[in-house]
């Protein structure tokens, strides 16, 4: 495997890229390197990252030169990870053939200067405040079920309920950094979320309150529900994988929900958790709604570095995380 990040997040990280060969079978390195159990072989490592920094880590990142120490000592990362650094590189290439291929020259970044709060306005201190919460954003019941399962059974396997955990925490953090973005990034992932829990909240309708109650919201948000659908329709046309069907809920997703047995779930809690997460959405919908592009003071700054005279006349290339701001920025520099 090639990766220029081992880890990112927590030292087990590097733990599950080993998974993916020993097939998480804790005695893998037993023999080899003495290692009995896996997992067991790392608790003291981030026991020792948390007592080099002083409290719990949840992005090592913040903390990479005491991980570092800490992985470089450990007996798997030596055996395990070959390092190979420019330097190392440029001196092989020497010693093989003479002449060693020239590395461009790392020049510092240049970060233009540009206001959050001038580009969303009242969007930002909603968005704060959805995030400060006790629980914060939304609770996405249909990517967590097992937090509502009703059997204290104790043989749930509790490797899949943690990762549905950290899945609604992915998605948290991916919202944070498609409203970094831009707005219109956040928006259309406000109206592909939406799909999807009005989907999970249509399959488990199935109560005449339930259906009634489905309905009334659809018809109280169908304003929004359908400026939602043409913003798809704008940016990715008729022929987009994102692009809404003409029902409001495509029936793929309808047909990819699993429906859950209420003998076993809290699937009535679920669908109110549901629409608290469908309500919070139309809120973001409905403010992003106002912003116009001459709002934007990203783009702006954006616009006058291109216009500068160090990149006048020069073909540029601008990388993005998402192909909704690339988008973005095509219909808006074009």
């Amino acid at each position: 495997m090639l990766t220029a990040t081992p880890i990112n997040n927590r030292l087990s990280d590097f733990r599950h890229m080993s998974e993916l060969f020993t097939r998480r079978d804790e005695t893998y390195f037993a023999r080899t390197l003495g290692v009995n159990n896996l997992r067991s072989h790392f608790t003291p490592m981030e026991k020792a990252l948390r007592g080099r920094v002083g409290h719990d880590v949840t992005d090592v990142t913040e903390h990479m030169s005491e991980a570092q120490e800490i992985l470089f000592t450990d007996e798997i990362f030596r055996h395990l990870v070959v390092q190979r650094s420019r330097a190392y590189a440029r001196e092989s290439q020497l010693c093989e053939t003479g002449k060693a291929a020239s590395f461009p020259e790392r020049r510092a970044p240049q970060v233009p200067e540009y206001s959050i709060r001038k580009t969303y306005g009242r969007l930002l201190d909603m968005f704060e405040k959805a995030f400060t919460r006790k629980s914060p954003l939304f609770t996405l019941p249909m990517y967590y079920p097992l937090y509502w399962y009703k059997d204290p059974d104790t043989s749930i396997d509790r490797w899949v309920e943690g990762r549905q955990e950290q899945v609604v925490g992915l998605i948290r953090t991916q919202f944070l950094n498609r409203f970094e973005s831009s707005v219109a990034a956040f928006e259309l992932s406000c109206d592909r979320l939406l799909q999807k829990i009005l989907a999970f909240v249509e399959v488990h309708s199935t109560t005449t309150a339930e259906k009634k109650r489905l309905e009334r919201w659809k018809a109280q948000n169908a304003e929004i529900l359908g400026y939602a659908a043409q913003k798809q329709l704008e940016f990715w046309g008729e022929d987009g994988d994102e692009v809404a069907d003409e029902d409001i809920v495509p029936q793929e997703l309808l047909d990819a929900i699993e429906r859950l047995d209420r003998k076993e779930y809290e699937v009535e809690e679920m669908m109110s958790e549901a629409f608290l997460d469908l309500d919070q959405i139309v809120q973001f919908i409905e403010e992003a709604r106002k912003f116009e592009p001459k709002h934007d003071d990203k783009l702006k700054k954006l616009i006058r570095l291109l216009q500068s005279k160090e990149l006048a006349g020069q073909k540029v290339l601008i990388f993005t995380e998402f192909a909704d701001m690339a988008r973005y920025l095509k219909r808006q520099l074009y």
